[in-house]
């Protein structure tokens, strides 16, 4: 059995969620992946560059789920692997809002609301264009987000959570897609951060 690092690990997930994102945008809005531009603003949010700026995109990654999001308005994901006991909340003051604290602390299960609570803080984040400093103000009870749980086939649960400002989102799973068809589409885009003055 062959073991990645988190380095490699994370690259592998990045290709798949950027070649995802190009299988979703070529089956949905018939773009062709090798006209598909990617940049990102400041503050790392990726957005498609030139023809394509009415479409919003977000993705995200954790353990064995990748995942995207397509909209016509803003939109932000996240998705978490829940990880055992999360401990004491309150020495993520530097995360969250006293109120944000308190409600964690006051499940005995703590890892599962705690990664509820930061990938609704993300999501919110990621759709507002925020940098994670700036975004860590935005609170975890904002109705524009909404949260759900996965469970993989490995038997790992997730914390998964979108925030939209509009009325139609897309969300793809990489396991609806085939990898030889990501792979192909992640070769043809292109990425570059964007230069702000």
């Amino acid at each position: 059995m062959a073991f990645f690092n988190s380095k490699t690990l994370f690259t592998l997930h990045h290709t798949l969620a950027y070649g995802m994102l190009g299988c979703a945008l070529n089956d949905k809005y018939n773009i062709s992946t090798s006209k598909i531009i990617i940049r990102k603003n400041e503050n790392g949010k990726p957005f498609l560059f030139s023809s394509q700026k009415n479409i919003k995109i977000s993705v995200s990654h954790s353990g064995h789920i990748v995942a995207v999001a397509l909209s016509r308005s803003e939109i932000g994901i996240d998705v978490q692997k829940v990880d055992g006991d999360s401990g004491n909340v309150f020495c993520y003051e530097d995360f969250f809002a006293y109120d944000e604290m308190k409600y964690i602390d006051s499940f005995p299960k703590r890892s599962v609301i705690f990664a509820v609570f930061w990938t609704r803080k993300e999501a919110l984040i990621k759709r507002l264009g925020l940098g994670i400093c700036d975004g860590l103000r935005c609170s975890c009870f904002n109705k524009a987000t909404h949260s759900f749980m996965i469970n993989s086939i490995l038997g790992q649960r997730y914390a998964f959570s979108y925030s939209f400002s509009g009325s139609d989102v897309d969300i793809y799973r990489y396991d609806n897609l085939s990898i030889g068809k990501i792979f192909a589409a992640y070769k043809s885009i292109q990425m570059k951060k964007a230069t702000f003055n």
